[in-house]
């Protein structure tokens, strides 16, 4: 399935997850370019402690979404400090798991730990999903359509093995 998030019709309700840095325009613009709607809901991972231009960047999103009457955003923070990745990973896992189809995810933000937590996340929870990255100060985007990833996961019979032999 791909998620066509420019018409956004027929999602339903929409889980965007951001990773979150010390700017929130980024998650501004993908909320405004996916048409995100009241019901949607919208998950904010930064690392633990959250203090200063982080929480000053949440703030701002949160005057935003309620000003255009979206969800209030939610702030989760992950603790990163001597922690084995897959402590991390499981965090974030347990917060993806509970998260309604189609996810959406801008990780254009924050920490690469957390970046590459939440992709291991949606990877592995087997959700539909999309996830856009965009270089800090390129006006580029990178989309990313899971299961598109996922068919390169996927395990060749012999059947389908030789045949692909015989065309090669």
């Amino acid at each position: 399935m791909h998620i066509y998030l420019e018409s956004h019709i027929d999602l339903g309700m929409t889980s965007f997850v951001f990773t979150l840095g010390f700017h929130e325009d980024f998650i501004i613009r993908r909320l405004h370019a996916s048409r995100a709607e009241a019901g949607d809901k919208i998950i904010v991972f930064t690392v633990k402690p959250a203090s200063g231009a982080p929480l000053k960047a949440f703030s701002n999103l949160e005057t935003y979404c309620l000003r255009i009457g979206l969800q209030r955003p939610v702030l989760i923070e992950i603790d990163v400090r001597e922690r084995d990745f897959t402590e991390i990973l499981g965090d974030v896992l347990e917060v993806v798991l509970g998260l309604e189809e189609p996810v959406v995810a801008d990780l254009s933000g924050g920490m690469r730990i957390l970046v590459i937590a939440i992709y291991t996340a949606i990877m592995i929870s087997r959700k539909k999903a999309v996830v856009m990255v965009s270089p800090e100060g390129e006006a580029i985007e990178h989309r990313i359509d899971i299961e598109d990833i996922r068919i390169l996961d996927t395990e060749l019979t012999e059947e389908k093995r030789e045949i692909l032999e015989i065309i090669e």
